[in-house]
C-alpha cells in the first residue's frame, strides 16, 4: 500500500540520523578498543582501492601520508612424505603387490 510507505524526505531523514547514530557508537566502540590502546592514534584510511591514507601525528601536528597498495606475495614449499618417511611408500606398495593388486 503506497499510504504506509514513507516519502522520499522521511527516508533521508531516517538515513542522515541512522548514520549518526552509527558514527557516535563508532567513535565510542574506538575509544573503548584495546588495538586501539596499542597502536594510539594510528589510523589508516583505504581510498578506493588504490591508496592508503595514513596519518602521523609529531610534536610539529599531523601530516598525512599516501602510499599505494602493494601486492604481498609469499611462497612456501610443503616437505613430501618421500623425504620424511623414505620408506613407508614403498613399503605400502610392496603390501599391496604381495596381496595381489596389480593396477
Amino acid at each position: 500500500m503506497k499510504e504506509l510507505r514513507p516519502s522520499e524526505s522521511d527516508q533521508y531523514i531516517y538515513w542522515t540520523h541512522h548514520q549518526k547514530v552509527m558514527d557516535e557508537s563508532m567513535k565510542q566502540a574506538r575509544q573503548k578498543s584495546f588495538l586501539s590502546s596499542l597502536f594510539g592514534d594510528n589510523e589508516s584510511v583505504l581510498l578506493y582501492g588504490n591508496k592508503s591514507i595514513h596519518y602521523v601525528y609529531r610534536r610539529e601536528g599531523k601530516t598525512r601520508q599516501e602510499m599505494p597498495l602493494q601486492q604481498i606475495k609469499h611462497s612456501f614449499e610443503l616437505a613430501s612424505m618421500q623425504n620424511i618417511d623414505p620408506y613407508g611408500l614403498d613399503d605400502k606398495l610392496w603390501h599391496f603387490r604381495v596381496e595381489g593388486c596389480n593396477s
